[in-house]
């Protein structure tokens, strides 16, 4: 059970979130857009040089554009905490000069992530017959790849969504808020004072389920409707609560993140342009 303070401060948080709709009514369609430039950027086919051109523009710019987006919003909710009102403007003008360490940042997520799904790839095959054999020997209980695959695709889903977004989400504050600081003692330090505590594991749990799990589970469900138009509508409206889920889920998080960092000492930054 979180602790008196660990109930005021997440209540602060949720209260923050909440207040702050300009970050709201950016994200829902901001994070739309970005989504849909990336569906569009699947259907450009590499049959010429100029489209590969326009493809590789096309991923570092929706890269980017994500990058920057989310960066500014660990600002945002960071100056909300410590010095409200905060403004998406100073914060997105604030996080420009970290942006190189917060691309590389999300270049080593990004290749963690990949390395996990090689390595995912290879285990659900020769891995899986491996330690199937192991446990047989082990046990001396027949024990098939297939019953050892799904406790190895556990341990992969465990690792993708849990551990590494929880251990790199706090990282990814201080590369907003300080930029390269996110490799230095003092950046790592404030990392693993958050990541010490309980709390924040249950909470990061929590709003996963609620911002991850139960979308895919509504989109998931069709409801048995006759007509185009009706299965149409129940689609369309799934397809809205799931995101308003993922969006708000996402705010709240970094606003819980944001808490935890504000009571510690605060990077030192350059101002960014415009301030």
């Amino acid at each position: 059970m979180p602790s008196g303070g660990e109930w005021r401060r997440a209540k602060q948080a949720f209260s923050v979130a909440a207040r702050n709709r300009n970050s709201w009514l950016l994200h829902l369609p901001a994070n739309l857009g970005l989504l849909g430039l990336a569906w569009a950027w699947l259907w450009i086919t590499e049959a010429t040089a100029w489209r590969v051109v326009l493809s590789l523009l096309l991923a570092a710019g929706i890269a980017l554009g994500a990058v920057w987006l989310h960066s500014a919003t660990f600002v945002f909710y960071g100056q909300a905490h410590r010095e409200p009102p905060a403004r998406l403007r100073s914060a997105f003008a604030r996080v420009l000069g970290h942006l190189p360490a917060c691309l590389v940042l999300a270049a080593v997520v990004a290749a963690l992530c990949w390395a996990v799904f090689r390595v995912g790839e290879v285990w659900l095959g020769a891995g899986a017959a491996r330690l199937s054999s192991t446990f047989t020997q082990a046990t001396q209980t027949p024990i098939s790849p297939d019953q050892v695959r799904p406790v190895i695709e556990g341990a992969l889903l465990g690792v993708r969504w849990v551990l590494i977004p929880l251990v790199f989400l706090p990282l990814a504050s201080r590369a907003a808020n300080g930029g390269w600081r996110w490799l230095r003692r003092a950046g790592l330090r404030e990392s693993f004072h958050v990541l010490r505590r309980p709390a924040w594991w249950g909470w990061y749990l929590l709003l996963l389920m609620m911002g991850a799990v139960l979308p895919r589970l509504l989109l998931g469900w069709v409801p048995e409707f006759e007509g185009l138009a009706a299965q149409a509508a129940s689609l369309v409206l799934r397809f809205g609560v799931a995101y308003l889920l993922l969006i708000a889920s996402w705010l709240v998080l970094v606003s819980l993140l944001e808490s935890r960092f504000a009571g510690q000492p605060q990077p030192d930054v350059e101002p960014g342009p415009g301030e």
